[in-house]
């Protein structure tokens, strides 16, 4: 993402401004100790909706009331400022007031944010637009599992090198020490690279929702022919049974193929045979009154069992309808927010609020529209509730039906015990009726349906599979690791590793975002990790190596929403530490390392690469840098004074000014 930091600093508690202005490329704040430098990182990651204030207690604390940082985020120019009690957060942009030196408060004025909307803000600001990495319906479903809306958050420890990570043996990446920052990182990568937007997590969890429909209705299928098998083997028993007491034969055509294809079609040839009436002898009439009661229950049950399917089949409907309609409202490109601004009338040269009514009413059919299509989930879930419970009914009914086939069977049987004249031909049609009843039971699972259904499922499916197909993640991020490899190995020739890493490949792994030296590039290639390297210099300069390569690759991705800026703080410190610099001079000499010359030509190599770099790429890159270094010799750059934004060496220089603080001068 396009980005310039043009002013990092705070509103102190009389209003007055303090900090330091910023332009494009290279930028070095330099000054001894104690004097502010490594706070413009931590305020610029607090205006970034940090959680924790890491902004040093002392001078800047005492006098802060407002931290903010001026930047252009694309063609935009935006002040985003955090009180200093972390209460209240504000975002303006295109301010009216050029001159940062004469900023009041007041530009904050009807610009405030919840600390949740905040973040969201900055997020939409920087072009991320998914609402949540879910993948499949359960991470969607669970926050902990990938449903996290990415983050402006997760997008720092790409641009943030703090004092104790730059040369850190055993840490790469800011916050880094909290595993689920570290997840939701890694896996947003894509979307901050500009891989994959909304659509493909929409696509996702879609295909995702399929794949378990099509599991379901699969195993119903599985189900139902299982069920049809049994049923076509019972079915062979009792056309045995009717052969042996008729001497005939029926349904010779039959076969399990044929019968699970279309059972219905069997049933005409069956109620065509010519058998004789049954007539019950008076003797059996408790026994037939029982038959006629289970006669009426079944008809209640098939009633039912009618009345249930079609029940069903509303409910099916319904959720298709309101699916038809989720993918209709999410192919709708609906805009995230409204910019509302006062008009002025035309006669009277008056503010009038007439546009500003009208914006706000669009911006509540919007707020309307979106609100719509998130509670679409909440509205389709209890009707795949209710359709499961229907099908689980459904399944009772004809259990039920079973049961009272059964009793018929058993109590016919009773009947025609009692008849002291037992007739064949009531035996006939007795089993005449257990086969009807087979055919009946094998046309109720529709087969044809359940198949037609997977197979318009998988269609669907394969349109979802297609579109994800489009993104070509694979490909993208393996191309992403080779790019950011070979940008490694052509920053290193510019600064020293140990003569003993000269055989190795520097390598950053995507996937576990993970730094280390190989030795070949098969699998069973040799690895050394920074913690199994000596040198503070070797642990900088693979730190200074992969960050310019993530910067480089970033940039060069033109939808990539990584700001275009990179914090180093204090990248000198493995030659001259920090706590040694407390004079009005840099004087590395009181650094009591020794090695005086061939530290400061390391040095002076660090900074020429960053200065090249930034000049490489027109400038396009913003890198910030912290140090006590000074007066350093960079290839390339004739004054140095051209990257010194700042220099903090004598008593009362600062990032918070103790002179205006006191009242000693004022700023023009």
């Amino acid at each position: 993402m396009k980005t310039l930091l043009k002013f990092i600093g705070l509103f102190d508690q009389r209003e007055r401004v303090h900090g330091v202005e910023l332009k494009a490329g290279l930028n070095l704040i330099t000054g001894r100790s104690s004097t502010g430098k490594s706070s413009l990182i931590e305020i610029f990651d607090y205006c970034m909706a940090s959680s924790e204030d890491t902004i040093p207690h002392g001078v800047i604390k005492n006098h802060a009331k407002l931290f903010f940082v001026w930047m252009v985020i694309g063609e935009t120019e935006y002040i985003i400022g955090r009180d200093a009690a972390g209460k209240e957060f504000y975002i303006v942009d295109n301010p009216i007031e050029d001159d940062i030196w004469q900023l009041s408060t007041d530009i904050f004025d009807n610009h405030d944010y919840k600390k949740d909307d905040y973040k969201i803000q900055l997020g939409i600001l920087f072009g991320i637009d998914a609402q949540n990495t879910a993948e499949t319906v359960e991470q969607l479903n669970d926050k902990r599992k990938g449903a996290q809306r990415p983050s402006v958050r997760n997008m720092m420890p790409f641009i943030l090198q703090h004092q104790n990570l730059v040369a850190n043996k055993q840490a790469l990446f800011y916050r880094f020490d909290q595993k689920e920052k570290r997840d939701e990182t890694i896996d947003q990568f894509k979307v901050f690279a500009g891989f994959v937007d909304a659509n493909y997590y929409a696509l996702s969890v879609e295909a995702s929702l399929l794949q378990e429909k099509i599991g379901r209705l699969e195993k119903r299928l599985s189900k139902a022919q299982e069920d049809i098998h049994e049923t076509y083997n019972r079915l062979l028993d009792d056309i045995s049974v009717y052969s042996e007491i008729t001497g005939g034969s029926i349904l010779e055509d039959l076969t399990e193929e044929k019968f699970t294809e279309n059972p219905e079609s069997f049933r005409n040839e069956i109620e065509n045979l010519d058998y004789f009436e049954i007539k019950i002898d008076p003797s059996n009439k408790p026994q037939l009154d029982k038959y006629r009661k289970l006669e009426s229950e079944e008809n209640k049950l098939m009633a039912q069992l009618r009345e249930t399917q079609l029940h069903l089949e509303e409910v099916i409907g319904s959720i298709d309808y309101i699916e038809t309609y989720k993918n209709a409202l999410e192919a709708t490109h609906n805009p995230k927010s409204v910019s509302i601004n006062y008009s002025v009338c035309p006669f009277c040269h008056q503010h009038t609020e007439h546009t500003l009514n009208e914006a706000k009413g669009l911006a509540n059919a919007i707020s309307n529209l979106n609100d719509e299509l998130k509670n679409i989930p909440s509205i389709i879930r209890p009707l795949h509730e209710e359709k499961i419970r229907l099908q689980e009914e459904v399944e009772e009914i004809k259990g039920k039906l079973g049961e009272v086939d059964k009793a018929k069977d058993e109590l016919a049987e009773i009947i025609e015990a009692l008849k002291q004249n037992y007739s064949l031909q009531k035996q006939a049609y007795k089993t005449i009726y257990k086969i009807l009843s087979r055919i009946d039971l094998a046309s109720n699972e529709t087969l044809k349906e359940l198949q037609q259904n997977i197979y318009t499922l998988r269609l669907e499916l394969n349109q979802k599979l297609a579109g994800l197909n489009v993104y070509n993640l694979d490909q993208k991020m393996a191309l992403a690791g080779r790019g950011i490899r070979q940008s490694m190995a052509q920053y290193r020739k510019t600064i020293n590793f140990e003569a003993s890493l000269d055989d190795y490949s520097l390598v950053f792994d995507l996937e576990k975002f993970e730094l280390y030296f190989q030795k070949g590039m098969n699998e069973y290639a040799e690895k050394k990790y920074l913690r199994a390297i000596g040198s503070g210099a070797n642990w900088l300069n693979a730190h200074l190596c992969l960050f310019l390569a993530l910067a480089d690759f970033f940039y060069t991705h033109k939808k990539s929403t990584v700001p275009s800026i990179l914090f180093l703080d204090q990248p000198s410190q493995v030659y001259f530490p920090a706590q040694k610099d407390t004079g009005d001079e840099f004087n590395p000499e009181e650094s009591g390392i020794g090695k005086i010359d061939e530290d400061m030509k390391a040095v002076n190599r660090i900074f020429s690469l960053l200065y090249d770099f930034c000049k490489k790429h027109g400038n396009g890159i913003q890198i910030i840098v912290t140090d006590h270094a000074d007066d350093l010799k960079i290839e390339g750059l004739e004054d140095f004074e051209e990257i010194v934004r700042a220099r903090w060496r004598k008593d009362g220089e600062g990032l918070v000014d103790v002179k205006k603080i006191c009242g000693c001068y004022t700023s023009d």
